[in-house]
């Protein structure tokens, strides 16, 4: 009787209480079904107790790989050595903080493996690899008794970038917020990486500086597929740097406008500023945007060029005015914590609260990448605080309430619902934004 071959288990680690598509592992999931090997999902964001339990009963997973990001590591290390404690299961890590730290989560009772390129490179290679030796070594691939491949990381070419899984990680689990009602939305990938260098963010190094971008003609299609299979109206574009390739990004919006009439599409990773202009915006607003989340991060114009985020007042200024005069609700992304800010977080968070021009805004606490971080320092927790007191300020702005009730951003039905959600924002910390 021939045997089945043991599943291969994605497991998406909490970061915050925000459950999103986890596009990195779908597309991973996608790789290794093409290729015969059985796959299943774990997303703890939503069933928190979930891993126990699958670990419990047969069949016993060949691989277990979690995704890592620089604010989990805590987490991760945590599941790893539940996995490990529940019998001889081997554990690979993949994302961000693997890519950047892979010895922090490699030895005794922790991972077996860990991915510093593409994880759909380096995991079907390994699988290959670890039932009976089959396969090229994986290139990428550290292991936890030294250097399993080639120690420069692999990547796929923007075209080879594959269209993510929606049924190991069921699509319906993620179509509709959790708070506001709408219509049935997606979350969609359009490149990869970043060629940019901000002083706060992992993301190039960890793609070692490179952007690859899919075919825009591809990207349609997948959306195409995710109206008819799902009614998706509203697209998600979780890029970390979609303006990577102007002309794709132009191409692409052409596109949708064309052949997708009706649809609404968001930008909620924070669009850099000093790449769009007064012209995008309008091509936006032709193909649906509805929604625009802006990486402001600092007040002060002085703090943005010492972070590598050069976006002058006035051209910031005239970006909200075109988007407000088109409709579009912005969100302005804004960081506690940096350290070029030199300790004035709280005037600048106050100021960037009280700003009328967003509709919305985020605040998240500056996160070390260099170095990782499990427990937040005594300077993390206290730009905590501030941020906190950010959140207090901006929403408790009657002029910003009534503006977004005006505009049927928040119907009266919902507000208790959006007042506790307010107050989770603010209870949550230094963890309380932001997943790199």
């Amino acid at each position: 009787m021939e045997i089945s071959p043991r599943p291969v288990l994605l497991v998406a680690p909490p970061v915050t209480f925000e459950a999103t598509f986890p596009l990195g592992l779908a597309s991973l999931a996608t790789v290794l079904r093409s290729r015969g090997r059985p796959v299943e999902g774990l997303d703890l964001r939503l069933f928190p107790d979930a891993l126990g339990r699958r670990l419990s009963r047969s069949p016993v997973p060949s691989l277990v790989v979690l995704e890592t990001s620089i604010r989990n590591v805590r987490v991760v290390r945590r599941l790893l050595a539940q996995v490990r404690a529940s019998g001889d299961i081997r554990t690979a890590v993949v994302g961000t903080a693997a890519a950047l730290h892979p010895d922090a989560f490699l030895g005794p009772g922790q991972a077996d493996f860990a991915v510093t390129g593409d994880p759909e490179e380096g995991i079907p290679a390994l699988v290959d690899l670890l039932e009976g030796g089959r396969g090229r070594t994986p290139a990428g691939v550290a292991a936890a008794d030294g250097v399993l491949g080639p120690t420069d990381p692999a990547w796929l070419p923007g075209d080879r970038l594959p269209v993510p899984d929606r049924e190991v990680f069921p699509q319906v689990h993620y179509g509709s917020h959790d708070i506001r009602r709408g219509p049935p939305r997606a979350a969609v990938e359009t490149s990869r990486g970043c060629p940019l260098a901000c002083s706060f963010c992992p993301v190039p190094a960890r793609y070692r500086g490179t952007w690859r971008g899919r075919d825009p003609e591809a990207v349609l299609d997948e959306m195409a597929r995710l109206r008819r299979d799902f009614g998706t109206r509203r697209f998600l574009f979780e890029d970390e740097q979609p303006l990577g390739d102007p002309l794709a990004f132009g191409r692409l919006l052409t596109l949708v406008r064309r052949r997708l009439p009706g649809v609404e599409l968001q930008f909620p990773n924070g669009l850099r500023g000093d790449l769009l202009d007064q012209e995008w915006v309008e091509e936006m607003a032709a193909a649906g945007t509805r929604q625009v989340a802006i990486g402001v991060e600092s007040v002060s114009s002085e703090v943005r060029s010492r972070i590598g985020r050069p976006l002058d007042d006035g051209h910031l200024d005239g970006l909200l005015r075109t988007m407000q005069r088109h409709g579009i609700r912005v969100t302005g992304y804004f960081l506690a914590g940096l350290p070029e800010a030199h300790g004035r977080d709280g005037l600048d968070l106050a100021r960037a609260a009280l700003d009328g021009r967003f509709d919305y805004v985020h605040f998240s606490v500056c996160w070390p990448w260099r170095r990782l971080v499990e427990i937040p320092t005594a300077g993390m927790r206290r730009a905590a605080r501030w941020r906190a007191l950010a959140y207090g300020l901006a929403y408790g702005n009657p002029r910003r309430l009534i503006r977004l009730r005006e505009d049927r951003d928040l119907p009266w039905g919902r507000w208790p619902a959006l007042a506790r959600r307010l107050a989770t924002w603010m209870r949550a910390g230094s963890q309380g934004g932001g997943g790199w």
